[in-house]
């Protein structure tokens, strides 16, 4: 019964999250992943049950922060084990490379452009043009982002853990 909200995931070795252990019902929501090792999320184990993953930014393409074990991944946004009981993976933006979920999907994947502030200096702030903005759905138990502003702060919620501020 964990809630992972508005954290900022960025050149870890393999994940961002790695989810390995008997736990269950944990939610993943409003997170923003740049470019991890091989992958922003990793579901690694069968048995946990109620894993809910919604309104998350990931970004990930071909980088070089894994430095050890990277085979044991395929590279992607999302990878799950096949046998994962209960995982809803729901309205998160993918970027960076082609989506890629390995052992699931996505039924309201959002895509498209997206426009850090400055990713070099690990402001993952959302400028106006990106593909997130207004796209994510209504989590009430993330009323807040990342820098403590309301959300929404425009039509809808933003996905990632920023709203964009104009």
């Amino acid at each position: 019964n964990v809630i992972i909200r508005n954290n900022i995931f960025t050149a870890n070795n393999h994940a961002g999250i790695r989810l390995f252990s008997i736990s269950r019902n944990i939610k993943i929501y409003h997170n923003t992943f740049y470019q991890n090792g091989v992958l922003g999320i990793a579901i690694e184990a069968a048995n946990i049950p109620g894993i809910d993953i919604q309104n998350n930014l990931i970004f990930q393409s071909p980088n070089t922060h894994c430095r050890e074990n990277c085979q044991w991944y395929t590279p992607s946004h999302i990878q799950s084990v096949a046998l994962a009981s209960a995982v809803n993976i729901n309205n998160n933006s993918y970027h960076g490379v082609t989506t890629k979920i390995v052992g699931d999907s996505d039924a309201k994947a959002v895509t498209g452009t997206v426009r850090f502030v400055n990713p070099a200096a690990l402001n993952f702030r959302i400028l106006a043009g990106s593909s997130m903005i207004d796209k994510g759905i209504i989590l009430m138990v993330v009323p807040r982002d990342f820098d403590g502003q309301a959300r929404p702060r425009g039509a809808a919620y933003d996905t990632g853990a920023f709203e964009y501020l104009p």
